[in-house]
């Protein structure tokens, strides 16, 4: 039997724990860029009427002071934006990032430059609530398929060992060490198809949202590696079947040899 038997498996856990650093660090930054906006004061709408001139003293207090946008948007590319990962995953403008996190409206608000008023201010705490929600909800999606490969890698390990150490065996030609072996094959093979069954099941009823199942995490997840292991689990089963076929052949044709 051979150890990369497990390599597609091995190779979801690599690009499975590269997606949850890279959430977390999502979440992070969100969560200090909250910070940063809920500390912010919301400024009055622009009056539509007509307002007597500012006085010198007031147009100088006000010259240095950026507006309430610029400094979200500021505040934005120094939290989100930052992440590490953000040029080689999404590489994209601060209006593009903005209209998929935040919305489109808001999105042209923090554009326009327009006043943050108190109307607007809680519209953005809520997107950037609702960024955060959605990210530790996707958290423990991956949490709980990190625990689903760990699992079948460890079954895989035993299985792969078992049928390791029937191959190494000596050959022998006594029907009931033969027989023995046979019933060995069988239960590795019952083994495996209980871990085909309940990965799929696990595929089959997980969701990351009402439009996004376990089929689509997994081309998500893992399409992208060097080889068509869009299911890893699978993909090794299928191997290790394999195997169990041929060690029961070989079982076969020394049970049927003469003695």
């Amino acid at each position: 039997m051979h150890r990369h038997t497990l390599a597609p498996i091995e190779r979801a856990r690599v690009l499975l724990d590269e997606e949850r650093a890279q959430v977390r660090a999502e979440r992070a930054a969100f969560e200090s860029f909250a910070e940063r906006v809920v500390g912010l004061e919301p400024e009055p709408g622009r009056s539509q009427g007509p307002t007597a001139s500012p006085s010198l003293r007031e147009r100088s207090a006000a010259a240095p002071r950026s507006s309430a946008a610029t400094r979200i948007r500021t505040a934005y590319r120094e939290t989100v934006m930052a992440v590490g990962h953000y040029d080689a995953v999404y590489d994209e403008p601060i209006a593009t990032n903005l209209t998929a996190e935040l919305g489109p409206g808001i999105a042209a608000a923090l554009r326009d430059d327009v006043p943050v008023t108190p109307m607007l201010h809680r519209a953005i705490v809520t997107g950037v609530k609702r960024a955060i929600h959605d990210r530790r909800a996707f958290l423990e999606v991956l949490d709980a398929e990190r625990a689903s490969l760990d699992h079948a890698r460890a079954e895989g390990r035993e299985i792969v060992t078992r049928l390791s150490e029937l191959s190494e065996r000596a050959t022998t030609t006594t029907t009931t060490a033969t027989n023995g072996a046979r019933e060995t094959v069988d239960a590795l093979a019952d083994r495996c198809a209980r871990l085909v069954e309940s990965r799929q099941h696990r595929i089959q009823e997980r969701s990351v949202s009402r439009y996004i199942d376990g089929h689509d995490l997994c081309a998500y997840l893992y399409a992208d590696g060097p080889d068509d292991w869009t299911y890893p689990v699978l993909t090794v089963a299928v191997s290790l079947q394999r195997d169990i076929d041929a060690v029961r052949r070989r079982l076969d044709r020394e049970g049927s040899a003469p003695t």
